[in-house]
């Protein structure tokens, strides 16, 4: 199993409960009383104003899904909850502040995951007790003030790479930060053992930690102020040391290793204690995996906690190193101390969640690393980290049975075992049959070792062995061992077989089944129309009653209404541990054989045996799936999220000055070429504004990102975000499950100019002069040039309408008049008017104000190409429809550059440099115009498409 952990982040999640909403009012009571309740006696500073893209649907500052609290001086925070259905007190801290602008990435995609829970929570579900006494810690945080992140100074001894001339270092990495930490804690070795080396991209990277020398006393709790250069390599040094001990892959966004190397890393260069251990969370009941944890901090070890992710991208490592008497688990993020606190984690309530059962998806492959100490003075054996990822297999025979099963080995070094089937009652061992040998190679770059199993002829006689039922396991027993150990399966496959003896002999045996118990608690809702050979996306709660049957994958079994033979299933990979609830959002592939029609939808678990998931308090559901569309379908899939004018600064926009926001959107039809178009609305008229388009060619499935950035010269207002897209079927609205985004464009007391009149026409035609006119008026003195302009929606591709000087003194008006007539480039599209200005010395133009008085869309038609092909002679393009595309024929040495479709009255339908297998026709049927870009010249003719 190969798992590579980037950054930290622990699966969160919330008990399931009433939702009676919790005003802002009701709120700053509740976390006054709350921070009043301590020893601190501490009074609310300030309340923290909930971003807009961590809220849900629906949800507004007044009425958040949590309100942010911190106290005064430094003396730390609390987090009330928006809605009761799961307590008052999400999280809090005895000590600094918390800030959204400084707060780790895991923790933020906690807060909007929850922002979603709060949003769907069931009206008729019953509450929660509201907390209103401070938490007491049972035991830490055990890390104490310790509050290490990835940069400098940690970083200062990583490999370095250049950016534009500039060295810098790789990030250390979320695991080497999360043992480094607890190594801190220990404040051991003060020398290590070894060395190690390894190449990565190409570099050899090494350490001699014999040599080294780690100076605990020097390295500082947290590095946020002042520190010697003494100080800084001792944290430094350490940093990069465990990292090469781990073989950490470093790049330039993020540094990766894998948790199997940890514990043989601390035993082997860093003098820990023989009994560090990696458990895999997959083979372990919630129960038992929560009191392993809860052990562990009560024993006074910081527990290094890791979780990947379901989709497969990454993972995360961070340290648990406390817990309260309200089942809060202290956090720390690895990230300077920011929003280090108690949660509440569904772990620790089973009734509720199960552990990392989080929309985050980090609800899988979630691994733990016990008895984390320096080595005692008894020279205990290294624990044997040895699990079975497969089923068990049994044959039962007249006389004997066969057992089968793989073996993997996730420690770093070979071990040899004996292995033997061994008769089981409760957790007794009351019969071992016959042992084998068994040899398995070392973990290596995160892939356990591991071997295949087979034990034959085990006899069916039991002399000696009580009548009644038994199970049959593999167990397995190695050199310091005190006893035999039942080898572990992952939870979600059989473990054993049941077996009946009577007169002492096996009379039935057979392998355990296992049998899913899930219930759907919601209907299931799709995020838009479903259509023949399209994408879609799911949504619905699955709560999994059994105890011993995780979901591993979920099965989507479509049966036809008018003909019930006609069925297909779709398979989705999605995890429920056993005894939890989860909230799922699942993105499914239709596929090529799914036919236009109406269905009844069941959902299954995607085993070789598979139940029917509970929906009769639901209903079954009924869909409908359309047929194929033959151009890209758009769904929004994020919140727009509203920057100043970088990704890291939001606020108030002034007039003129640029502005950025930026949104997922994903294709769940046909691959194609896609015209995603914003516009504002609001302002003093309260006015629709075209903003700006961003062209792409968006694959099947394919979830783009769309960044709109561009100077914003509209009139001081507020104003909603909202988006509409161009296929070859036309403009069509972007569909979004969220709310509007709003933005504030304020005065710009810096503008020079403002237009104060504009006269010119909103259509205009090839080969006709037109007359204009335009008012400016100086706000101060100026001296300048003015321009007015014609620009496509994508701000590219147009030509000036007028320029020319302008001097005059503030508070001065001018009209200026010009004429125009569209040049022979300019082609048929919908253009929008900028009135722009250069002051002398500056380097580039800028929106003068009065917006309102210059903005229009202005419709270009070039009827001299419709009525005849430009260079046509030069350039022999041949077109013809085939079924809904249309296909070029060019000589073959002739290339073409682009095409370009639009309709009669200029609107772009479709622009695309790729024509080998031509291009969707656009609908409807009608005439359009065509124009063919190649090496020889342009060809814009009219035709007729059906």
């Amino acid at each position: 199993m190969k798992r590579l952990f980037i950054s930290g982040l622990l699966a969160l999640a919330f008990f399931s409960t009433e939702a009676r909403r919790i005003p802002q009012t009701e709120a700053a009571q509740l976390a006054a009383k709350f921070l009043q309740a301590g020893p601190q006696k501490r009074m609310v500073r300030a309340l923290l104003p909930t971003p807009k893209h961590l809220m849900a649907k629906g949800q507004s500052a007044e009425q958040a899904p949590f309100y942010v609290y911190n106290a005064e001086g430094g003396k730390g925070f609390v987090i009330i909850s928006g809605d009761d259905a799961v307590g008052t007190v999400l999280a809090y801290a005895n000590t600094g502040q918390f800030s959204f602008a400084d707060a780790p990435e895991n923790l933020l995609f906690w807060m909007k995951v929850y922002a979603q829970r709060i949003a769907a929570i069931e009206e008729d579900e019953p509450g929660a007790p509201i907390a209103t006494a401070a938490p007491q810690a049972v035991v830490g945080p055990l890390l104490g003030e310790t509050k290490w992140g990835q940069d400098t100074p940690y970083n200062n001894n990583c490999p370095t790479w250049v950016d534009n001339g500039k060295t810098r270092h790789y990030y250390v990495g979320c695991v080497a930060t999360a043992c480094t930490q607890i190594m801190r804690f220990h404040k051991y070795p003060q020398h290590g053992a070894g060395s190690h080396s390894y190449k990565m991209d190409g570099l050899t990277l090494s350490a001699n930690f014999a040599d080294a020398t780690y100076d605990w006393d020097k390295m500082l709790p947290n590095y946020a102020g002042e520190y010697t250069d003494e100080q800084a390599q001792a944290v430094a040094s350490i940093a990069s040391d465990f990292g090469i001990s781990v073989n950490m892959h470093y790049t330039k966004t993020s540094s990766g290793a894998y948790s199997q190397a940890v514990p043989y890393a601390l035993r082997t260069y860093f003098g820990y204690d023989n009994a560090v251990e990696m458990k895999p969370r997959d083979y372990y009941p919630t129960k038992e995996w929560i009191s392993m944890i809860k052990q562990e901090l009560d024993a006074g070890r910081p527990v290094y906690y890791a979780a990947s992710a379901e989709d497969g991208r990454g993972g995360h490592a961070f340290v648990c190193d406390g817990y309260d008497d309200q089942d809060y688990v202290h956090i720390n993020w690895g990230w300077h101390g920011t929003s280090d606190g108690f949660f509440m984690v569904n772990h620790l309530n089973p009734s509720a969640l199960g552990i990392g059962a989080s929309s985050t998806g980090f609800n899988v492959n979630q691994e733990i690393i016990v008895n984390v100490k320096p080595a005692g003075g008894s020279a205990q054996p290294v624990p044997y980290a040895i699990y079975s990822p497969s089923r068990l297999g049994l044959m039962s025979y007249e006389e004997d049975m066969t057992m089968m099963a793989y073996i993997e080995n996730y420690e770093m070094m070979p071990v040899d075992l004996k292995v033997a089937p061994v008769l089981v009652q409760g957790d007794k061992i009351v019969k071992r049959f016959k042992e084998e040998p068994v040899h398995i190679e070392a973990c290596k770059a995160g892939r356990t070792g591991y071997t295949s199993l087979r034990i034959r002829n085990i006899p069916k006689a039991v002399a000696g062995v009580a009548d009644g039922d038994y199970t049959i396991h593999f167990a397995y027993f190695a050199d310091g061992m005190s006893d035999w150990k039942i080898l572990r399966h992952p939870l979600s496959l059989p473990a054993y077989g049941d077996v009946s003896v009577s007169n002492g002999r096996i009379v039935d045996a057979k392998i355990h089944a296992l049998h899913s118990d899930v219930k759907l608690l919601t209907p299931i809702h799709f995020d838009g129309p479903l259509y023949a050979n399209g994408i879609a996306k799911a949504s619905f709660t699955l709560q999994n009653r059994s105890k011993d049957f995780p979901i591993k994958a979920i099965a989507f079994h479509f049966t036809s209404v008018d003909d019930p033979s006609i069925t297909d299933t779709v398979f989705v990979r999605a995890g429920v541990y056993e005894e939890s609830t989860k909230e799922m959002e699942l993105l499914m592939d239709l596929g090529d054989k799914m036919k236009p029609g109406k269905y009844t939808l069941a959902l299954y678990d995607a085993t070789k045996t598979p139940l029917p998931f509970d929906d009769a308090e639901v209903g079954r559901a009924m869909v409908e799936i359309l047929p194929e569309a033959d151009a890209p379908v758009l769904r929004q899939t994020s919140p727009t999220y509203w920057l100043k004018s970088t990704p890291t600064a939001s606020g108030p926009v002034k007039q003129g000055t640029p502005l950025y926001f930026a949104f997922y959107a994903r294709n769940y039809c046909a691959t194609g070429d896609v015209g995603i178009v914003t516009y504002l609305k609001g302002g003093p008229k309260n006015q629709e504004y075209v903003f700006l388009q961003v062209d792409k060619n968006i694959e099947r499935g394919e979830q783009v990102s769309n960044g709109f950035y561009k100077a914003a010269g509209l009139e001081p207002g507020t104003y909603t975000i909202g988006a509409k897209y161009i296929t070859s079927r036309g403009l069509e609205d972007l569909p979004t499950p969220f709310d509007s985004t709003k933005i504030v464009i304020s005065e710009n007391d810096e503008l020079a100019l403002t237009c104060e009149v504009l006269d010119f026409p909103t259509e205009i035609t090839s080969g006709t002069r037109y007359e204009g006119m335009v008012t400016l008026k100086a706000l101060k003195d100026y001296n300048g040039k003015a321009y007015v302009r014609l620009r496509q929606f994508t701000d590219s591709n147009g030509e000036i309408v007028y320029m020319g000087n302008l001097k005059l003194k503030a508070g001065e008006s001018k009209e200026i008049k010009f004429k125009y007539k569209p040049g022979q480039e300019l082609l048929p599209n919908n253009y929008l008017v900028k009135v722009d200005e250069k002051a002398a010395g500056a380097k580039t133009e800028t929106p003068v104000g009065g917006y309102d008085n210059y903005y229009r869309i202005v419709k270009y038609t070039n009827t001299t190409a419709i009525e005849a092909p430009v260079a046509a002679s030069s350039v022999p393009v041949s077109v013809y429809q085939a079924g809904n595309r249309l296909h070029f024929k060019v000589p073959s040495d002739v290339r073409v550059q682009e095409v370009s479709l639009y309709s009669l009255s200029g609107a772009l339908c479709v622009r695309t440099a790729t024509v080998e297998a031509g291009i969707a026709a656009p609908r409807p049927s009608g005439v359009y115009i065509l124009r063919i870009r190649t090496d020889h010249g342009t060809s814009v003719r009219k035709m007729f498409v059906e």
